[in-house]
């Protein structure tokens, strides 16, 4: 069975991705789409392995969608410096597409072709042809949408070892800049817009998730949702005027969904006293299986390690009361591909040590949130510029 590279894990992994398939090298950081170019390489008709000759920074002008299947991302070979991507999104919209220790810091400077509606820093749409999506160490800052949108009915995929960061909060999205004026600093979405064509058969890996006040991570119209030692740093505060929240569990599409071993980490923007970790919205459909995770408790900072402790206690309703576990809680995870686990008690230094776009090494943002998780500093940007920008 063909395996996207040897450590892979999760669903859709099993994918040669571009292997075997001619070597593209990037020798430029221009966006023209001509041979030489990061848009070229990605876009060509025929099994590749996109290489980079080039290290810096690619300005993506226009949304850049890879639609053409069989498509390994080397990042992890660039130059000293590696490779930044920023401005529009990078749409995966085929399949057998594997993508490694490459950044996509999308910040609010390059002008929208669509609208800042659309401005992820990579994204999934188009139904079941969209499928064997690997997102490998990689990081994803300054979104004005969601940093990753797992959307649109995409099947088979995996977000593994990604850092996923600082979404931008009062920006130019127009939900901040329209009604309902409201701040819009979106982490990570696992969904489809139709129920009944939901994303599903996805798996999310020691990925942390930094410094962003909601969809930490929100599943909606999913399906078999597999995550395993995600950890998350100072996602917002619940209850205020543009409520933040940690994990979102909502919408009509019946699903399945294991939690296991995730840590939830309060930050400067957090409310330490958050009831639980799990939001169940009332028109919420499916069963969640939950298991060895850390967080607030009813005021307790670093619950679920006690023996005895019940994680059930994790979920709460929109006003902060446990709902009742028939109906919505799984007495056992449904069988998802086998996750090395870290124990959660040890996954912040493991986050610390390999998170994110390490090869051929960490930028200064990257290491930045790290030190932010580490000392327990740092805070939910509206404009990329007062971290640094590019």
């Amino acid at each position: 069975m063909a395996i996207a590279f040897p450590s892979a894990q999760g669903y859709g992994t099993d994918t040669p991705g571009g292997l075997g398939g001619k070597i593209l090298r990037v020798t430029n950081g221009n966006d023209d789409g001509s041979p030489g170019s990061f848009r070229w390489a990605v876009k060509e008709p025929y099994p590749r392995i996109v290489v980079f000759e080039y290290a810096g920074v690619i300005t993506l002008n226009t949304p850049l969608s890879i639609n053409q299947p069989y498509c390994t991302i080397a990042g992890y070979l660039a130059p000293p410096g590696g490779v930044t991507l920023r401005g529009e999104e990078l749409r995966f919209r085929s399949h057998d597409i594997v993508i490694r220790h490459m950044r996509h810091h999308a910040g609010h400077i390059v002008p929208a072709r669509d609208t800042f509606d659309d401005r992820d820093c990579m994204n999934t749409d188009g139904g079941s042809g969209i499928h064997h999506i690997v997102v490998d160490h990689c990081d994803l800052l300054w979104s004005v949408d969601e940093c990753f949108a797992a959307w649109g009915g995409a099947q088979y995929m995996t977000i593994s070892d990604t850092l996923i960061g600082e979404p931008l909060w009062h920006s130019v999205h127009p939900k901040t800049v329209g009604p309902p004026f409201k701040g819009h600093s979106m982490g990570l979405v696992i969904s489809s817009a139709d129920p009944l064509n939901p994303t599903k058969y996805v798996s999310v890996i020691r990925t942390a998730v930094a410094n962003s006040n909601q969809r930490n991570i929100q599943i909606d119209n999913a399906d078999f949702v597999d995550v395993r030692n995600l950890y998350v740093y100072n996602y917002g505060n619940f209850g205020t005027a543009e409520p933040g929240a940690p994990f979102e569990f909502e919408g009509i599409a019946d699903k399945q969904i294991n939690l296991v071993g995730a840590v939830y980490d309060p930050g400067p923007n957090s409310y330490p006293l958050h009831p639980g970790i799990v939001i169940l919205a009332n028109n919420a459909n499916g069963k969640l299986f939950i298991d060895q995770c850390r967080g607030p408790c009813d005021g307790v900072l670093n619950s679920g390690g006690a023996p005895g402790f019940n994680q059930w206690n994790f979920v709460r309703l929109g006003n902060g009361t446990v709902p009742p576990e028939t109906g919505h809680r799984l007495d056992a995870p449904f069988a998802a591909p086998e996750v090395r686990m870290t124990d959660p008690d040890k996954l912040k230094d493991c986050i610390l040590a390999n998170c994110g776009a390490t090869k051929p090494g960490r930028d200064s943002h990257n290491q930045r949130i790290m030190d932010q998780i580490r000392n327990n500093t740092g805070a939910i940007i509206d404009d990329e510029t007062t971290v640094g920008g590019f």
